[in-house]
């Protein structure tokens, strides 16, 4: 009986761990702006801002999956998390973290740690070249269940 207690307790100090974790995170999520993908480009830049309270890291745990055009259907992929500095096809990696991203300035604190305030760029790079005048979008989660999109059309 004791053993089902404790058992029972730990449960719930876990979902309140992880619920207080769930309600301090946020994160918004834009293209970068100096870079807008074309059907020339070969992966995507985009800018994760923490908008939450505490730090997020682990970027490896990252989900990303994108939903990307073809001739007439819409194609949807999971991205694999890569170490390399430039994305193969079906795989994204982080860029840099920036206290602002637009002009690389550069983060103070914790490298390689978002922490509050801080922007993410990540380069994303689908196994299908981006369509000209095609919409195209990206969504993100961290490991903790937050979610962020962006949906950007792809120019000459």
């Amino acid at each position: 009986m004791l053993r089902t207690f404790t058992g029972l307790t730990n449960a719930w100090d876990n979902t309140i761990t992880d619920s207080f974790a769930l309600s301090e995170t946020d994160i918004d999520v834009r293209m970068l702006t100096n870079v807008p993908p074309s059907a020339n480009s070969s992966h995507a830049p985009v800018v994760i801002t923490n908008t939450g309270n505490l730090a997020l890291e682990n970027f490896a745990e990252w989900d990303i999956i994108m939903q990307v055009t073809k001739t007439n259907s819409m194609d949807i992929e999971y991205l694999t998390y890569a170490t390399t500095a430039e994305p193969g096809d079906g795989e994204w990696v982080v860029q840099g973290v920036y206290l602002q991203a637009d002009s690389e300035t550069a983060e103070i604190a914790e490298p390689n740690v978002l922490n509050p305030g801080e922007e993410l760029v990540l380069l994303l790079r689908p196994t299908m070249n981006f369509q000209n005048k095609k919409w195209e979008r990206a969504t993100f989660s961290t490991p903790n269940g937050v979610t962020g999109s962006v949906q950007f059309e792809v120019s000459n």
